[in-house]
């Protein structure tokens, strides 16, 4: 069935063609031997448009270095690719940077479908992200205005003029009050967290009251020396579940006072557990003046899937835009072609025509984009925009890259999908939305590319990593998300560390209390390294994970602070490893 078909079924029929998905993957599938020597690629990001004076010369040096160190893939995460849909981008150095790597001997990977990091795809069409539901949010009639009625009380000492009440009840050590003025933002007093090279958590904590399914503003003042390592904003819900997850942006390892915030909504929980902190770091930090209030219609989203309704929370009775109530929108909202953490939200407005009355509280229902991580804004998966223009793209793929390449799909971290309307009515969870939507988008590259290879991140597709319940701001569970993925997938599996084995056994169908099953032996790739600093070691320890796991293929040297380092030891010692990887899954060597 055609992709642009399936978009448009009934919840019935998707719920339907789930189950044969599960029919057609309860089989189990069998992989080749592994290769005599592994295939080595590496994880190469940059911005190849012309206005990026590093390029095409900081890709050319690394495609040598890896060369010599014996890489023969690349996996290109270039911000530019998404610029392939414009007509007057100009491709030179893209060109450029993929014809010197295939002269090397490297084939170019491009990337594309990254539905958690999508601010390069919602640039196209600020209506194509997902947006959250926020519910009854209490307005007060005022002239020709409705003002929100915030329901959190201030928080306990956020200035820190009453000593350690309130911030410090975890005793953490290193996290302390400042009694210098000349050292504090406002005031007397503020928190200080002292260097820490154990690598103990250092938080300041709070408990606060919430009204479920509210949207809530959280400000504070930080300042730092010789910092080298993220402040970390995190709260928790009623269960220990996460609703937020935010990290302040270092400028610099030195800081003057610099104000940051975080929005989130409260989901199901009626307490968030705040915290603010670092884990092992050098340098010291200062916080100050900590506040939060509720707010609301901040990026306000209009589009089908997400209805907004005005009523009266005591009667329920409902008022209308336009004769009740303005036409609600955000002017500020998607200020450069993104939407942003945080910014005045709009305060709706009175016709002449209202039948509200002066002190009247009225309540509204909406939905909003809340970006997670800094200014992450995740792509609605049942939005037709949005499937469209992967299509475009990767037919803007074949005029550049080699179909042998492939295409790798950058599902990755989605911090919260199955969100809008339109997406929970024709599914059950998100993790039945996710695999549909996997379909659809390896559907448009089959039709685009037939028989292209395609290649996917492992943590959206891997119970023991992502794809589970409560994963963020998630409703309900991810858990079945891997029924989507085509038998011929390969995997990028970098859920590394303690978990790293029982990742790669999951894809490899050895996984029994997999639920729904997952009995397919997918071929994978180790995306490892990941900035440890020893290349070698790392290389050692993931090898040695995958033993016993048949369909290793080999790995990919994953870098996120361009730390390439680490190239030739990591090859190297991947290849020293590998016979003993092969021993391990084929009995006759």
């Amino acid at each position: 069935m055609s992709m642009m078909t399936m978009s448009h079924l009934p919840s019935s029929c998707v719920v339907l063609f789930l189950f044969s998905i599960y029919a057609l993957c309860s089989a189990s599938s069998s992989v080749p031997p592994p290769p005599a020597q592994p295939q080595l690629w590496w994880y190469h990001r940059t911005t190849s448009s012309v206005s990026n004076h590093a390029e095409p010369a900081f890709s050319k040096g690394v495609i040598d270095e890896a060369r010599a160190a014996g890489y023969t893939g690349m996996v290109l995460a270039d911000n530019a690719l998404s610029d392939l849909n414009r007509p007057d981008f100009n491709t030179a150095t893209l060109k450029e940077i993929v014809s010197y790597a295939e002269s090397k001997g490297v084939k170019v990977t491009p990337t594309t479908a990254n539905y958690g990091y999508s601010n390069s795809i919602v640039v196209f069409n600020r209506t194509w992200a997902e947006a959250q539901q926020s519910v009854g949010a209490r307005f007060k009639v005022s002239g020709s205005s409705l003002l929100l009625q915030n329901s959190l009380p201030p928080l306990v000492n956020g200035n820190f003029e009453n000593g350690k009440t309130g911030w410090f009840s975890l005793n953490d050590e290193g996290v302390t009050l400042d009694t210098d003025a000349s050292h504090c933002h406002g005031g007397s007093a503020c928190a200080v967290i002292e260097p820490n090279p154990t690598g103990k958590p250092q938080r300041l904590y709070q408990k606060i009251t919430v009204v479920p399914y509210r949207t809530y503003h959280l400000r504070f003042w930080v300042k730092y020396t010789g910092l080298n390592s993220d402040i970390k904003i995190s709260g928790y819900g009623t269960g220990g579940i996460w609703r937020l997850m935010n990290q302040v942006s270092r400028p610099s390892a030195t800081q003057d006072w610099m104000m940051v915030d975080s929005t989130f909504i409260s989901f199901e929980s009626d307490t968030i557990s705040l915290y603010i902190g670092l884990e092992e770091h050098a340098g010291t930090v200062w916080v100050d003046d900590i506040s939060a209030e509720e707010i609301a219609l901040m990026n306000v989203m209009r589009r089908d899937g997400t209805p907004l309704r005005i009523y009266n929370p005591v009667n329920n009775v409902t008022y209308n835009e336009g004769s009740d109530v303005d036409t609600i929108s955000d002017p500020l909202s998607f200020p450069h072609g993104q939407y942003d953490i945080y910014h005045t939200p709009p305060v709706p407005k009175l016709p002449a025509s209202t039948k509200l009355t002066q002190g009247e509280i009225v309540a509204i229902d909406y939905y909003a984009v809340i970006p997670s991580y800094k200014d992450a804004t995740p792509a609605c998966m049942t939005e037709p925009g949005v499937l469209d223009y992967l299509r475009t793209n990767m037919i803007q793929f074949t005029k550049y890259f080699n179909k042998s390449s492939g295409i790798m799909f950058t599902y990755d971290e989605i911090r919260h999908m199955h969100s809008c309307q339109r997406c929970a009515s024709k599914f059950p969870t998100a993790g039945e939305l996710l695999a549909w939507n996997t379909q659809q988008v390896s559907n448009i590259a089959e039709g685009v590319s037939p028989g292209i290879q395609l290649y996917v991140w492992s943590d959206m597709f891997d119970p023991v990593e992502n794809a589970h319940d409560h994963y963020y701001d998630v409703p309900g569970t991810i858990a079945g998300s891997w029924l989507g993925l085509p038998d011929d997938m390969i995997i990028m599996n970098w859920h590394l560390g303690d978990g790293e084995s029982a990742a790669l056994k999951f894809f490899a169908g050895m996984d029994s209390t997999a639920s729904p099953p997952q009995t397919r032996t997918f071929q994978q790739i180790i995306a490892g390294y990941y900035d440890s600093h020893n290349g070698a070691q790392s290389a050692t320890e993931e090898i040695e994970a995958a033993h016993g796991v048949p369909g290793l293929l080999g790995v990919m040297y994953t870098t996120w602070g361009n730390d390439f380092s680490q190239l030739r030891s990591y090859a190297d010692a991947t290849k020293a490893a590998w016979p003993a990887y092969v021993k391990s899954v084929v009995t006759d060597v």
